[in-house]
């Protein structure tokens, strides 16, 4: 169960009550707590990805699914991609579904890719179901998200 609020002053405040998170998100800064402690706090980018990488057991992943008013993208490792053999879509090529292929309407930043949700997101998450990964979504909204100015994605 994800719960949000928006803040008067502009704050986010998402809290996911089944995995005991809460992410705190401002323009500048970001605190994640799990059981009440504070485990992170630090820039909007890092959480993001301390959030990513956080698993309760080896084949237990928690990702976060970014959205503004216009679209979403769930942010996930990019050593995880490659870790399920996902590769990149060739340019020119139509998109199809299973084909374990990602497109360019993807994004990314360091280590972290976003992937969008259209089709990425299902090609991800039915690859990773597919190997027997546990997943669970943290859904997180802002108004405006600078994923649309990071670079396209490519692996």
């Amino acid at each position: 169960m994800i719960s949000q609020y928006q803040l008067d002053n502009g704050t986010t405040l998402a809290k996911a009550t089944g995995l005991e998170f809460a992410a705190c998100i401002t323009s500048d800064d970001c605190m994640v707590m799990k059981s009440g402690k504070t485990v992170f706090d630090g820039p909007y980018d890092e959480a993001i990805d301390y959030m990513a990488n956080y698993s309760t057991s080896g084949v237990r992943k928690n990702y976060v699914m970014l959205s503004d008013p216009g679209h979403g993208w769930l942010a996930v490792p990019i050593a995880d991609i490659k870790s399920l053999g996902l590769t990149m879509q060739p340019v020119g090529e139509e998109y199809q579904m299973g084909t374990k292929r990602l497109t360019r309407f993807s994004y990314m930043k360091g280590a972290i890719a976003y992937l969008e949700e259209d089709c990425d997101y299902a090609t991800f998450m039915q690859t990773a179901k597919e190997a027997g990964w546990g997943l669970s979504i943290i859904e997180s909204f802002q108004e405006v998200t600078p994923i649309r100015t990071y670079q396209s994605l490519e692996l």
